[in-house]
């Protein structure tokens, strides 16, 4: 089926303009991926995702800095203002319980368990009622359950006879408020409430108000409301710079235990200064949430909702794959290819019976059906040729370059290889039908050209609109220009996100230079020839 004469004549004929366009498309591959691979190429997007880091960081700094204080303050304040109330029956109540405790252990001692769960069911008659009647809303077996803590506790001490019931009763009270504070914001959640985060309000406000009642205990802090409000805020901004410094770390973000032991001081002095000039009750929790969210908006809570989409599309912006993916094997690594398809399919067909030379070649034995297929299977196979050397190129050039400013893997540089192939192949079927149809050279390049020309024109005007350009440039109008052009099958986008749309979008392509082949060669065999 194929001449091998005449292929030779075909390979001899444009072997130095496939040369220089093979040649061009590979050095403009390779210095595209090396000079994108560069450290700097992504120095815009990245300090502007840095603004959004920190804006968003410091509003996580600022609102866990409120949330904390607001739970602390109140807590030690409910401490400070209803224990001497409650201290006489609780205090009784755990020195019961430590005596009874006391005594069993000595007759039993291997009966630890067991001596705990029968004094707490002993010895806690009376406490719960005040404290149930309370704003706490503490039940009888609640209470049962703080006190085994306690009293567990107590018993797992080394320093237990140093203990005295009376710290037992203030441990008990503060875990009282903790389970308080549990409840409200698992309450906070309606009907999707976080289990985590009210055990992580739990056991903040439980250390903070167990910190304070030592140190007060050790005369280190008063019991007035400004030292409360000073201790509170030291303890809050001393807790959030280590557990957020370390997960800042492991995120790779760098934010120093003293930047945000700084920024939490700040936050909360504002908060209190909001609290004073609006005389919010801060026994309304939903008057004091409401000023919290309004001190911590972000930087995208205070722009429209458009500007801060636009913007987060531009901060997540993968610029290596825009260029190398899309821009080059989709347009610009196109054009050259376009050009020698262009060519020389007229070359093939068209223009040999432009010139006359089709008659020298249909006057040897070789039938018509013959010398289309063979001049389609040169075209075919120049494509394939050009396109494999611009993949060894390619994957050569990706493997030189600096791995981390690098989103792109070999596998997906091996598939936008392949649709830029079968783009070419698609096309030049396009060109081989035109120069086949016309007897006329420019008849055969003003239709192949102009029809290839249309589609890279209007790809690149649906670039614009298409999803790959970040909203606050986009013109989505424009995107109409996808639908004009099969080179829109080339979907770049897919092979980026890892998905296989890709896949059928190529089939398409197959199909159409397979049909565009066939049609050609075929009307090229039953045409008449100005011979």
């Amino acid at each position: 089926m194929v001449s091998k004469p005449l292929l030779k004549q075909s390979v001899k004929a444009n072997k130095i303009i496939w040369l220089l366009v093979t040649l061009a498309t590979c050095i403009m591959l390779a210095s595209i991926i090396v000079i994108m691979g560069s450290a700097g190429v992504s120095q815009i997007r990245d300090s502007l995702t840095g603004v959004f880091v920190k804006n968003v960081v410091n509003t996580e700094i600022d609102k866990n800095s409120m949330n904390s204080y607001y739970l602390i303050n109140e807590s030690i304040k409910g401490y400070n203002s209803n224990y001497s109330l409650v201290k006489n029956l609780v205090e009784g109540d755990a020195s019961n319980v430590k005596n009874s405790y006391d005594t069993a252990i000595e007759q039993n001692p291997e009966q630890k368990d067991e001596i705990i769960a029968t004094v707490i069911a002993e010895y806690t008659p009376n406490t719960w009622l005040l404290i149930g009647l309370s704003q706490y809303n503490v039940t009888e077996e609640m209470w049962k359950g703080f006190m085994l803590q306690v009293l567990t506790d107590y018993a797992n001490t080394e320093t237990a006879n140093e203990q005295t019931a009376e710290f037992m009763a203030k441990q008990a009270f503060v875990l009282v408020l903790s389970q308080q504070v549990y409840e409200q914001v698992l309450a906070q959640g309606g009907e999707n409430p976080s289990v985590e985060e009210a055990n992580n309000a739990q056991q903040l406000v439980y250390t903070g108000v167990m910190t304070y009642v030592r140190q007060a205990d050790a005369g280190m802090v008063g019991t007035d409301e400004a030292s409360v409000a000073t201790f509170t805020e030291n303890f809050v901004a001393s807790i959030l710079s280590v557990q957020m410094h370390a997960i800042f770390v492991e995120s790779g973000y760098e934010f120093s235990e003293e930047y945000i032991n700084n920024r939490s001081k700040k936050a909360i002095d504002n908060f209190r200064a909001q609290l004073a000039y609006r005389e919010i009750d801060t026994t309304n929790s939903t008057e004091v949430q409401a000023l919290i969210d309004e001190l911590c908006v972000s930087l995208f809570d205070e722009m429209p909702t458009d500007v801060a989409n636009s913007l987060r599309d531009l901060g997540d912006l993968d610029i290596y794959g825009l260029v190398v993916g899309n821009i080059f094997f989709r347009m610009a690594g196109l054009l050259l290819p376009f050009v020698f398809i262009i060519m020389c399919s007229n070359n093939l067909l068209a223009g040999q019976v432009d010139t006359g030379a089709m008659a020298y070649v249909l006057s040897t034995p070789t039938k018509r059906r013959k010398v289309a297929f063979t001049q389609a299977v040169y075209l075919v196979m120049s494509l394939f040729i050009m396109f494999l050397l611009t993949t060894i190129v390619s994957v050569i050039a990706l493997n030189c370059v600096n791995s981390s400013t690098v989103t792109m893997n070999t596998s997906q540089i091996l598939l936008f290889n392949l649709g830029a192939f079968l783009t070419t192949f698609a096309i030049s079927g396009i060109c081989f039908l035109a120069s086949a149809c016309f007897n006329r050279s420019k008849n055969a390049m003003g239709v192949g050209g102009g029809i290839s020309m249309f589609f890279l024109v209007t790809t690149i005007l649906g670039m614009f609109g298409s999803e790959i350009i970040p909203a606050v440039v986009r013109i989505d109008s424009m995107n109409f220009f996808n639908y004009l052009s099969i080179i829109t099958l080339f979907d770049a986008v897919s092979i980026l996100n890892g998905t296989l749309t890709y896949l059928w979008k190529f089939a398409i392509l197959v199909v159409i230079g397979i049909v565009t082949y066939t049609i050609g060669i075929e009307r090229f065999n039953k045409k008449d020839l100005p011979l």
